[in-house]
């Protein structure tokens, strides 16, 4: 982790704060690993990234993996690459997993904590929140 980690998280947040929601482009997966590299160095999911541009085509991307890795589900999946924090209050940079079929086409939408705020890639930019109770938290 770079000693400046929280630094270089809130100019990431910052430079896409207005950036809106585009599948394959700029969604809660691409933000969520994103966040993860400008804190770490790497990203959690560099090689689940795809070729995707829609819900459609984001979904069988997703199932693809799922498959090849015998997960049942995409918390499954990121319980492989990082651990989980139970609690009711997330760290600065940790990850969330909120359930939102409206934005999600795998029933889980990913964002970051960010103070006492968690933030999601929305339709017209960056969203910001506070934790809910059915939260779930990411190490990083």
């Amino acid at each position: 982790m770079f000693y400046d980690w929280d630094i270089r998280l809130a100019d990431y947040i910052e430079s896409v704060r207005n950036r809106p929601f585009e599948w394959g482009k700029f969604d809660c997966l691409i933000f969520a690993n994103e966040a993860v590299r400008v804190q770490t160095g790497k990203g959690f999911a560099n090689d689940w990234m795809g070729r995707y541009d829609s819900p459609q085509s984001c979904y069988k991307h997703a199932l693809g993996l799922l498959k090849a890795n015998r997960w049942d589900n995409i918390v499954e999946a990121i319980d492989t690459r990082l651990t989980r924090l139970d609690s009711l209050m997330p760290h600065r940079g940790n990850i969330i997993g909120r359930q939102r079929e409206d934005m999600s086409v795998t029933g889980i939408s990913l964002g970051v904590a960010v103070s006492d705020q968690v933030a999601f890639v929305g339709h017209n930019g960056i969203e910001f929140s506070a934790p809910q109770e059915e939260d779930i938290f990411w190490l990083i």
